[in-house]
């Protein structure tokens, strides 16, 4: 009887204390906060370009065939020009990126100028480009999404460059070149980041692609060319 009044007792005790507890407030179950990642530029990309070439190919008559030695005749031309590129960015923690890219071109480019002799003789100065590729080296700096960059390297082309004479015995006065040429390239541009993976950009490069003599033709004279040319183009890049 005494056991149960004791029970009895404690229980009545112990009532108001877990009526108190069950008016305590509950804490809200942990809910992790999303953390932004920065965006960084290091990574694989591919992407396409299009946009203009202009030449500045100047032709040299190095022996007189169609006037006095060393006279020079250029020849001007612009054409569209699209692409396709790979390369790989990485960035440091200070913001500077460094790359390595590679592209290759097709243009339009195909000019010719016509010029007369002392003589009052017509003949022609031509040039055209048909392929261009470039490997270059790339150094910038990253505003978080935009990134300010410089670029250079190698450039190779396949060029083709002629004079001929507009009457007379074409195997006795024409000369020609033919083939892949190689040179330098410079240049600079700016890329965007619209998402994580696509960027768009704008770049200009100055491309040098060297001299190049035709052979001897049948009147033993040699005409040289040297092909140089300005691009500006727009690219679209998927970064994986």
């Amino acid at each position: 009887m005494k056991l149960k009044q004791h029970l009895l007792a404690s229980a009545l005790c112990v009532l108001p204390f877990a009526a108190s507890a069950a008016d305590l407030p509950v804490k809200a179950p942990y809910s992790p906060v999303a953390v932004a990642v920065p965006f960084t530029w290091t990574g694989f990309y591919v992407g396409g370009s299009a946009g203009l070439i202009s030449q500045k190919t100047t032709g040299t008559d190095i022996n007189g065939l169609w006037d006095s030695p060393g006279d020079t005749w250029g020849v001007p031309g612009i054409s569209g020009l699209f692409g396709i590129n790979v390369g790989y960015n990485y960035q440091l923690s200070n913001n500077i990126v460094l790359g390595l890219e590679a592209d290759i071109a097709w243009s339009g480019l195909n000019n010719t100028s016509t010029n007369f002799d002392i003589t009052g003789t017509g003949f022609s100065v031509s040039s055209k480009l048909s392929s261009l590729g470039t490997v270059r080296g790339r150094i910038g700096y990253a505003f978080n999404r935009a990134l300010v960059y410089a670029t250079g390297g190698f450039a190779f082309g396949h060029v083709e460059n002629a004079t001929a004479i507009l009457r007379g015995d074409p195997a006795y006065y024409n000369v020609s070149t033919s083939g892949m040429q190689t040179g330098w390239t410079v240049g600079g541009g700016l890329e965007y980041a619209v998402t994580n993976n696509w960027t768009v950009r704008a770049e200009t490069l100055y491309v040098d692609l060297g001299a190049k003599t035709t052979g001897v033709n049948d009147c033993g004279c040699t005409f040289g060319f040297k092909n140089t040319y300005t691009i500006g183009r727009f690219g679209l890049n998927y970064k994986f």
